[in-house]
């Protein structure tokens, strides 16, 4: 009984697991369900579809992503600080994954959106909403750097876009070369983007 009790839980486990690192596509229900240790029919009693699976994935993923966001958003640290300690957290988690397996397996999110964008609209929606709430949060950060006096004046949104843009590029880039060390010094590339060179002296 215990095991059927936390069958979905190492369903969506074993799904954040093999996605990850294989894609989307890649990966059946059937490799999540060996992987798991789940009878195939058990999978279809907690999710109609894959798609309804993956919509549970991302949902876990985005609440992992949350702690981060929000320790960026309101901790106790002036706020380039903490914009920069959340570029540095992501360096340090790819080249944990790099060494962990072997090679960098990117932004699961951002794998997600790039392999399924045009193809499951039910995903796509959810994945945006990742993003928008991702940029928003860049965004907080920046308007309070601007009001603290430590940004030149500028669109607050605009540069939470851009933001994500840069560190979602640097995350391709690094899983493309399998280099995790190209996510170093990202922190000082948005400054410099922000319009500051360095995190303020307090």
């Amino acid at each position: 009984m215990g095991r059927t009790s936390d069958a979905r839980e190492r369903l969506i486990e074993a799904g954040c697991e093999l996605m990850h690192e294989r894609g989307y596509t890649a990966v059946g229900v059937s490799d999540v369900c060996s992987t798991a240790g789940v009878k195939k029919g058990s999978f279809y009693h907690f999710f109609p579809s894959k798609v309804d699976l993956a919509l549970d994935i991302i949902e876990r993923q985005a609440l992992e992503m949350e702690s981060a966001l929000e320790e960026m958003v309101s901790g106790d640290k002036p706020p380039l600080e903490r914009l920069t300690g959340y570029a540095d957290k992501l360096s340090h988690m790819q080249a944990e994954q790099q060494e962990s397996c072997g090679k960098v397996l990117g932004c699961p999110i951002g794998n997600l959106a790039l392999e399924i964008s045009t193809q499951q609209p039910k995903l796509s929606e959810r994945l945006r909403r990742v993003f928008d709430h991702t940029m928003h949060s860049f965004a907080e950060v920046v308007r309070e750097a601007i009001e603290r006096g430590d940004l030149p004046t500028q669109d607050p949104r605009r540069a939470g876009r851009s933001i994500l843009a840069l560190l979602e590029g640097h995350i391709m880039l690094a899983k493309i070369n399998n280099d995790a060390g190209m996510l170093q010094g990202a922190g000082k590339e948005i400054l410099a983007f922000l319009g500051r060179q360095t995190p303020a002296e307090d």
